[in-house]
């Protein structure tokens, strides 16, 4: 073929030029040419239009994505805090355990105090 060596856009050029020339009246190919140059420019601008939308689309893809992490992040904060305090309480709760023990060590030195000594009166 003639327009082998022509590549992408070009080619199709060189096909719309070789069938312009094929075509029998003149007025008609130039036509036929000028609409098909006209559709081949329209689809470029389409193609970065497309391009245009697809950015905008991940754009907003991100924003929602950054949105949800911020979200997620104040979850695990919160979860956090909340280890913070549990583990506040559970040495709060060790503290009263040893207090009732030591409690429990008074009330029997008392008791062996009574029983030695007997009962105190106010």
């Amino acid at each position: 073929m003639l327009l082998e060596g022509l590549s992408g856009v070009g080619y199709i050029y060189g096909r719309i030029r070789c069938f312009v020339m094929v075509a029998s009246d003149g007025t008609n190919s130039r036509a036929v040419y000028e609409k098909l140059r006209d559709v081949i420019s329209e689809n470029k601008e389409l193609e970065k239009m497309v391009s245009a939308g697809r950015v905008e689309q991940l754009g907003m893809e991100i924003g929602l994505l950054k949105r949800e992490n911020e979200g997620l992040r104040e979850v695990v904060e919160g979860i956090s805090h909340i280890r913070e305090r549990y583990g506040l309480c559970l040495e709060y709760k060790r503290a009263l355990f040893e207090m009732d023990e030591d409690l429990e060590k008074v009330v029997a030195v008392v008791k062996e105090y009574q029983a030695k000594y007997g009962e105190l009166e106010e």
